[in-house]
């Protein structure tokens, strides 16, 4: 079995590539948390969260609709065209989202960073925006390798870059963005390799029967969008309002360890398998795809509850190892930020199946229940929002919605 496993180029790429994003993401936080202060990591932590904001409103979303009909495309020898339709369609809207943003920082934010840095910040959401886009075709299309160097380009660079930048004697935290951003166009500059000739002109015509069948297939995820950053990102904000920029970073920095390995197995899961689960979403093999998919759900539940006890006698050690020391007062909230987004992430892999099978209004529940926890707690407690109350309302909202999207899917299946 494990020559068999050695023999996966494909497998060994993907698990390549996640491993090393999860390890630079690693070392990053802890270069970002040991050298810039709360009120500085706190500021780099709301830019990142602006970013979440527009990248799920709605790019994500659309995002998901290219990637499901890539391989619907290819079979009929049009892969060009929905690639050129991509490509000139979200370059389009991300200008107009710039022009806009720039008005609305213009008007209402004129003596904060979001005008003074705009055009930073707009270069680098504009790049995490192409890259998810040029990175999911590279994926749908199998091409790990391509996808594995992409990954290795990023993170090499930013590790790069930012163990330079801290050399200098002046730290400012949107010169980091800047440099992320630098490594974002290097890595798209990577993913587009072999995917140029593939740009051409397209009549209208078929340009608007891509987007059309995007549209149609992502409207659900449009509409849950908002939601999702609610969930999400939101608490980011809340937390700066009710109590300070030194406490969205040690909030940041609590949740950026806790993600690190559910979201490297879900991002794996998904990288390797989900092409594969569209690939093969008619027949016979469908249904067996489909039952060791769901088998193997079920083991990572049990290694999710063997992180979480970990974490309960060890998540002081886990926070020093990772962060700084002036986060440890804080390490009792990594256990249950931890298996909150492990059993997250879970659920968004078992809902998978539901895109399969084109089915995305069912994933609106799940989604619109998760997103209502944090403004609900939000405005039970207002002016007595705590820290501790941030935690729960984070747990709450990501076991809302492991609870009711296993509920869908188990009803789902059974259908069948």
């Amino acid at each position: 079995m494990f020559r068999k496993l050695l023999r996966n180029k494909e497998l060994l790429w993907t698990v390549f590539a996640q491993f090393l994003q999860m390890s630079s993401g690693v070392v990053l936080i802890k270069l970002l948390t040991s050298n810039l202060s709360l009120t500085s990591y706190g500021t780099f932590s709301l830019v990142m969260a602006a970013s979440a904001f527009v990248l799920t409103v709605p790019f994500t979303a659309l995002q998901q609709g290219f990637y499901r009909y890539r391989s619907t495309y290819i079979k009929k020898n049009k892969g060009e065209e929905l690639y050129s339709s991509m490509i000139f369609g979200i370059s389009t809207l991300v200008v107009i989202y710039v022009l806009i943003s720039y008005v609305i920082s213009l008007l209402f934010f004129k003596n904060e960073i979001w005008y003074t840095q705009f055009f930073t910040i707009a270069f680098f959401v504009s790049t995490e925006v192409i890259k998810i886009y040029v990175r999911a075709i590279v994926n749908a299309d199998r091409k790990r390798k391509l996808y594995s160097l992409a990954i290795i380009t990023e993170f090499s660079t930013k590790l790069l870059f930012v163990a330079i930048y801290f050399n200098f004697p002046s730290i400012n935290v949107l010169y980091i963005v800047l440099l992320y951003a630098i490594s974002n166009t290097m890595s798209i500059m990577v993913c587009m390799k072999g995917y140029i000739s593939h740009i051409r002109y397209i009549p209208w015509s078929s340009f608007w029967n891509v987007w059309k069948k995007t549209l149609t297939f992502s409207a659900p995820l449009l509409i849950w969008a908002i939601f999702g950053w609610s969930r999400d990102s939101s608490l980011r904000w809340i937390i700066e309002t009710k109590l300070g920029t030194s406490d969205v970073a040690v909030f940041t920095a609590i949740t950026s360890i806790a993600v690190i390995v559910p979201l490297a197995l879900q991002s794996l899961v998904s990288a390797y398998i989900i092409p594969i689960l569209y690939q093969n979403d008619e027949g016979k093999n469908r249904y067996e795809v489909d039952r060791k998919f769901s088998r193997f759900i079920q083991i990572l539940y049990l290694f999710g509850f063997i992180g979480f006890v970990f974490l309960i006698f060890y998540s002081d050690i886990v926070i020093e190892l990772f962060t700084d020391e002036k986060y440890l007062a804080y390490s009792w909230a990594l256990p249950w930020a931890f298996i909150s987004y492990y059993l997250f992430c879970c659920a968004m892999l078992n809902g998978t199946t539901l895109l399969v099978q084109y089915d995305t209004k069912s994933l609106l529940y799940p989604n619109l229940l998760s997103g209502i926890v944090i403004p609900f707690v939000f405005f039970i407690y207002g002016e007595n929002f705590s820290f501790k109350l941030a935690i729960a309302s984070y747990f709450t909202s990501y076991l809302v919605y492991f609870l009711s999207t296993t509920i869908i899917v188990f009803k789902s299946r059974r259908r069948y």
